[in-house]
C-alpha cells in the first residue's frame, strides 16, 4: 500500500510544494474508511496507508507514487493505471539470457518496492499484474 510519507516526498521531488503540498498533505491525513457488505456494515478504521479509493485524485496519486519504477529497472516495463507489465524477448537459442534478464527484472523490482514499502506477493500462483495492483 502507498506509503503517504513517501508518496508526500515524491510529489514534492515532483515540484508540488508549499501550500499545494499542505493540501495533498492534509488530503492524505485523517481518512476513514467503512466496508459494507450484504448490508453489514464494519466499524470506521483510519486510513494509514494507500490512497482513496473511489476518489478523482486516487489513480493519479498513485499513478505518480510508481511513475519512477522504470528508472530503477532494466528491463521495458509498461505502466498503465495499476498494471505493470515486464517485457523481454531473446533469440529461441538463446533463452538462458531470457532468463537471466527477466530475474534480474524481477529482483529490480522487488528492490524498489522494498525501498518503497510496497509488499509483493510470494505467491506463484498469482501473476505479476496480480501483485502489481490492487492493494497500492
Amino acid at each position: 500500500m502507498v506509503d503517504h510519507k513517501l508518496l508526500l516526498r515524491k510529489l514534492e521531488l515532483y515540484g508540488i510544494v508549499n501550500r499545494e503540498l499542505a493540501w495533498c498533505h492534509s488530503y492524505l491525513l485523517d481518512r476513514k474508511q467503512v466496508v459494507c457488505l450484504n448490508g453489514s456494515e464494519s466499524r470506521e478504521a483510519l486510513m494509514l496507508h494507500g490512497v482513496p479509493q473511489g476518489s478523482i485524485l486516487g489513480p493519479l496519486l498513485f499513478i505518480l507514487f510508481l511513475n519512477d519504477l522504470p528508472l530503477y529497472t532494466s528491463a521495458q516495463l509498461d505502466l498503465y493505471a495499476d498494471d505493470t507489465t515486464v517485457t523481454a524477448f531473446a533469440d529461441v537459442k538463446n533463452l538462458a539470457t531470457l532468463n537471466s534478464s527477466l530475474n534480474k527484472s524481477v529482483s529490480e523490482i522487488q528492490l524498489w518496492a522494498s525501498a518503497n514499502k510496497l509488499p509483493l506477493s510470494n505467491d506463484p500462483r498469482k501473476n505479476w499484474a496480480g501483485q502489481m495492483h490492487g492493494m497500492w
